[in-house]
């Protein structure tokens, strides 16, 4: 879980109880994924992977802040930490 500017985000996926999920903590989120925040911090993914399609779906991949300055360009910097990963557009497709 990471405190973000009043909300809190949780999971692999860094999902906002501000909007995506229900917490006891903001319980006048919009729950658009209608699950409790605290299933994205199981072992179980399925969820959290369905959460991040509908964001993405809704919102866009640049939801995720990180994703402009990190991965917008040539990813060549971070090949050799996943030789034999897939795009993540085909994780998340």
């Amino acid at each position: 879980m990471v405190k973000n500017n009043g909300s809190t985000e949780y999971g692999l996926f860094q999902i906002s109880n501000r909007n995506w999920c229900k917490s006891s903590e903001f319980p006048e989120s919009e729950n658009i994924c209608d699950i409790s925040c605290d299933k994205f911090l199981d072992d179980e993914l399925a969820d959290d992977i369905v959460c991040a399609k509908k964001i993405v779906a809704i919102k866009g991949i640049d939801y995720w802040k990180a994703h402009k300055p990190m991965c917008s360009e040539k990813l060549e910097q971070w090949r050799y930490l996943f030789p034999k990963a897939t795009s993540v557009w085909l994780f998340l497709s």
